[in-house]
């Protein structure tokens, strides 16, 4: 049997044997396993903090949306009214159409229209025109009234009035226009 000091001398071998491999195990979890998974929580940690900034931008960004939707929705309105009163092309023939239905639509007689061959500018397009005709005062000034305020960008100058019987308010009206228009 053994000696009760052999016993001792074994048992702390034993000891020294487990504290090391405690050691061991220890340096061996630290270095393969505690340490690894630090560094790929720091990491998760930062793209977190990454991501959470791209989210409060993109939210800044957002709450700015429906003010740039407004503007973008406001600036087209311009657009579609500037290309209405500045056309590209200069469809002499709608516009006379439409002259020609107000001046009928407002009684006028000896209606004439005379259209110039087009000037171009710089940046647009214009066609002189000369309109003559006869009617009562209300009704040319109506005229005249409505052909400056059409939905197209025009001119209306050089306006010459004569009388023709001042008891009827009957006159002549023989006025310069001018219709403007984009070549694209």
């Amino acid at each position: 049997m053994r000696t009760l000091q052999s016993q001792i001398g074994w048992s702390r071998r034993m000891q020294m044997v487990l504290a090391g491999a405690f050691v061991v195990f220890g340096l061996f979890f630290l270095i393969f396993g505690y340490r690894p998974q630090m560094v790929e929580l720091n990491g998760l940690r930062t793209h977190i903090a990454e991501k959470k900034r791209d989210l409060d931008s993109a939210q800044a960004r957002a709450k700015a949306l429906p003010m740039v939707m407004a503007e973008v929705a406001r600036l087209q309105q311009r657009v579609e009214r500037f290309d209405k009163k500045l056309p590209k092309q200069q469809d002499l023939g709608a516009f006379i159409k439409d002259i020609t239905q107000l001046s009928q639509q407002t009684s006028l007689r000896r209606w004439r229209i005379d259209a110039k061959a087009p000037k171009r500018n710089e940046l647009y397009s214009e066609t002189p025109i000369q309109i003559h005709f006869e009617g009562d005062y209300r009704s040319a000034f109506s005229f005249l009234k409505q052909a400056e305020q059409m939905q197209r960008l025009t001119r209306l100058h050089n306006v010459q009035i004569r009388v023709l019987d001042s008891q009827l308010g009957q006159v002549e009206v023989q006025a310069a226009l001018t219709i403007y228009f984009t070549e694209g």
